[in-house]
Formats: C-alpha cells, structure tokens, sequence
C-alpha cells in the first residue's frame, strides 16, 4: 500500500465537475494468490445513511447479496472473489439525482470475507484504493490510496460521499472496525445475525 496520501482529505465534487449526477466509485486492490491457503477475498460494500446516520431499513446496506437500493438508484456491480484482475474489482454506480431526499451520507466499506477464520488481515493487501468517475463521461474525478497499513485489521470504512447546501462531497475515511463489517453493519443499525 502506499505510504504516502497524495489526495485531499474532501473534494467537493461540485467545484470540479457542477454537472455531476451520476457516479460510478470503483474499488480495487492486489493481493497474492493466496494467503493461509485461501484466496484473499476482498469485499466492497455501501451503507446509505439517513440525517441520523444510520440505515432507515436494512436494505440499505448494500452488499454482494444486497445488490441494489430500493429504488435503484445505487447499484453493485457483484462480487470478485480474488482481485486478481488488472484494474478495479468492484463497481458500485449511483444516480446522485434519484438518491431519496433524506439521505444525507454513503459510506463505502472494504472488507476481507472470513477474515479471522483465514488468519488473514489488511497487512496481507498489497495495494487498495477507491476511485470516484463520473458515470455519464468516464472521467476519474477523485482517487484515494490506502495508507500501509501493518495491523491486523479486517475492515475499513474507506470513503464516504456527503450531501452538503452546495453539493456533494467525497471524503477520505480510512477508518478500521475491530469487528469487521459486522461491527461497522450493526453500528449504522442494520439487524445482523450474531456471528
């Protein structure tokens, strides 16, 4: 992972690009074949939260098995159990319009599936990122490269998008859970079966 953070913190998307209304956040990372004996199975997830920054219902959290919102405007693009591709891993596109009016934040999570039964952490990715493009012209609007990270951590909170008066903003998270993504689920009060 890179060592340095070569971005911005936030970047108010409407200053770069006034037009924008449709997203596309792509997350990648490389990872070796496999770690402990199993493939390195990243995960990219998204949480819509409303002004209480929470989920108004579980089918907010949008996950591999959740792939899109009620009302479709944000979509998953699936799973990639390995991210041994070239390039982004996995997709998740927003219609920044048609996203309901009291939500207030998304936040983009990455995690490694089966984490501690496969003895395996953050210190074992390579390399991760998130990206925010804009759907409708394929233009990269903002990148965020994870910091090195050596600790035993099994789930960020990566990046969030944040509705402001003005307009939206991307925002650089980088912030782990103890619990993984179930920890970081039933902290924005999605009802998960104990694991």
């Amino acid at each position: 992972m890179n060592e340095e953070i070569k971005n911005p913190g936030v970047v108010k998307l409407h200053e770069i690009d006034p037009g924008l209304r449709k997203v596309r956040v792509a997350i990648g990372w490389d990872a070796p074949e496999k770690t402990s004996g199993y493939d390195l199975d990243l995960d990219a997830s998204l949480f819509i939260l409303n002004r209480e920054n929470a989920v108004r219902f579980d089918e907010d959290f949008i996950f591999y098995n959740n792939l899109s919102s009620d009302n479709g405007a944000v979509v998953h693009g699936g799973d990639d159990r390995n991210g041994r591709s070239d390039g982004d891993d996995e997709i998740i596109e927003i219609d920044l319009d048609n996203l309901p009016y009291d939500i207030d934040r998304l936040v983009f999570v990455i995690s490694i599936h089966n984490a501690r039964d496969r003895m395996q952490s953050f210190k074992d990715v390579n390399s991760d990122y998130i990206r925010l493009i804009n759907a409708e012209t394929g233009t990269e609007i903002s990148r965020f490269d994870m910091v090195c990270d050596t600790s035993d951590n099994i789930a960020y909170e990566l990046a969030a998008l944040l509705r402001k008066p003005d307009g939206w903003e991307f925002e650089r998270l980088q912030k782990p859970h103890a619990e993984g993504l179930y920890g970081i689920a039933r902290d924005y009060g999605v009802h998960v079966a104990e694991n």
